[in-house]
């Protein structure tokens, strides 16, 4: 099974966070717009984009623009990439056998999705590309009320794209 596409339902979900509070899909209000990350600490792109995704964490997220991670590591080792890179978003645990993975029809990380307040996927990527995190950026951007930012200022040298 392939990565659900835009126009999916996403799939709902119930996971822990680092402060072990559960969280769930169906908190998502209908004003809300969601940019879901999956990712891996042993991934090497995840670690290329980690740098990027704090700073859209940062700069990004209001009352109606949020971003989760979904980490497939243990928290000890979740908790450390967060603070590595400074996020600010909320960091959810999919434990082994990864059911929430599962359910999105990863292959690979990152992989991530833009979900409406409909529970709608509107947008995802599998890997990395730079044309789609400004999209993401954009769109979490507008939902904030704020200019979207040059989420790769800092970061001139990534590839334009990049295979999880």
């Amino acid at each position: 099974m392939a990565a659900l596409a835009a126009g999916a339902q996403a799939p709902s979900f119930t996971l822990t966070n680092l402060d072990g509070n559960p969280r769930s899909l169906s908190n998502l209000g209908s004003d809300d717009l969601l940019l879901l990350v999956f990712y891996h600490r042993g991934c090497a792109t995840c670690r290329l984009i980690a740098p990027v995704l704090g700073h859209m964490s940062r700069t990004l997220q209001s009352q109606h623009a949020k971003m989760w991670g979904i980490s497939q590591d243990p928290d000890d080792e979740s908790a450390a990439f967060a603070l590595e890179h400074d996020f600010k978003m909320t960091v959810l645990i999919d434990e082994p056998p990864y059911a929430v993975s599962e359910a999105y029809g990863l292959t690979n990380v990152p992989t991530l999705f833009l979900i409406d307040g409909g529970r709608r996927i509107v947008k995802s990527c599998v890997g990395f590309s730079k044309s789609d995190f400004i999209d993401f950026a954009a769109a979490l951007a507008q939902k904030a009320g704020v200019s979207p930012p040059d989420v790769f200022a800092d970061y001139r040298e990534l590839p334009e794209i990049r295979p999880g």
